[in-house]
């Protein structure tokens, strides 16, 4: 699955801001208001935002790695092309 400049950028922009301004939010009015079940849906946000930035950050690994690194993002080097 591919993603657009645009999708990316407001992924990205939620895991980085949006899901911690929400989060904060929700805990801030859930003490205003006397809530004490809000903490819960605040840390749902929370970990989405956690989780989408993960999956972002593997996808933005998967985009940049060279063709010679392996999953485990070692560089093999052939025969020859070592420089000492």
């Amino acid at each position: 699955m591919r993603l657009s400049n645009k999708a990316y950028d407001f992924l990205k922009w939620y895991a980085i801001l949006g899901a911690n301004a929400i989060s904060g939010f929700l805990i801030y009015c859930g003490q205003a208001l006397q809530q004490n079940g809000i903490t819960i849906a605040a840390g749902i946000v929370a970990a989405s935002g956690v989780c989408v930035g993960a999956c972002l950050g593997l996808s933005s690994h998967e985009y940049n790695k060279p063709a010679d690194m392996d999953v485990t993002g070692l560089v093999y080097l052939e025969d020859g092309d070592e420089n000492e």
